[in-house]
């Protein structure tokens, strides 16, 4: 039998300290996919969570205060999703001075390389590929910029696939480098070298992925204007109210 019974948590990492209340296993389950985030019991949290997670009526509830009412999710891995999703939102939230770039970012033979899409035009996929070669990954989905320093911070999350998840010569990839839910699946953290959360990256070069899922280099003079076009916005990661209820 499963013990839903939710905890007190802090998770550190960024640079930042949140709030977190679920169940043990899903605490568990962070400590094994997050890079350069600790996740620490506590026996209480001052303040109500910022983020949680109960289950009830065989569903997860995901809620924050960056979320007008919870995320109901029927599967465990995609309740996971909605949760480090809004703990992104949240850094990017914390910093006034944050742009959350919504790309992929790896670094290959010491070059720093930054890739935006559309979305389904082959940036996972790519992470992937290069996450396989040995490559660092620094981003696979979400990033932080700090255009005045020109600076890029790694968020330290794992790798996200769909299901199922093969490697490149399309073999069933294994099995234990992977937490894997009906739809999607996320990379251990010790399966491939993902850059941890608040490592600084300075950019070598940024590309676009076409409508063939072609890499195309972005002009210098053109990266500013091209990463604003993949900013998530504050609609997103604005606070939506103080705390959460008991």
């Amino acid at each position: 039998m499963v013990d839903h019974t939710c905890s007190d948590w802090l998770i550190d990492g960024c640079g930042h300290r949140f709030k977190l209340r679920c169940p043990r296993y899903i605490a568990g389950i962070l400590s094994q996919i997050l890079t350069g985030w600790a996740v620490t019991r506590v026996e209480t949290v001052q303040n109500q969570s910022l983020i949680s997670v109960t289950f009830s009526e065989n569903c997860y509830f995901v809620d924050s205060i960056l979320l007008n009412k919870p995320e109901a999710h029927a599967d465990l891995i995609s309740a996971i999703n909605e949760l480090l999703v809004n703990l992104v939102y949240l850094v990017a939230n914390g910093e006034k001075n944050f742009r959350l770039v919504h790309c992929a970012a790896f670094v290959e033979n010491k070059t720093m390389h930054v890739v935006v899409g559309k979305k389904n035009r082959g940036k996972s996929s790519l992470v992937y590929r290069k996450a396989l070669e040995g490559n660092e990954i620094v981003a696979d989905d979400l990033l932080i910029w700090q255009p005045k320093v020109g600076k890029f911070y790694a968020l330290g999350l794992p790798i996200r696939l769909r299901r199922p998840v093969l490697t490149l010569d399309g073999e069933q990839a294994n099995p234990d480098s992977f937490f894997a839910g009906n739809g999607i699946a996320y990379s251990k953290k010790n399966a491939f070298h993902i850059a941890p959360a608040g490592k600084e990256f300075l950019l070598d070069c940024l590309q676009e992925l076409d409508q063939n899922f072609k890499p195309c280099a972005v002009s210098i003079l053109k990266t500013s204007a091209k990463l604003e076009e993949f900013i998530i916005g504050p609609a997103y990661t604005s606070q939506k109210k103080e705390f959460l209820e008991k």
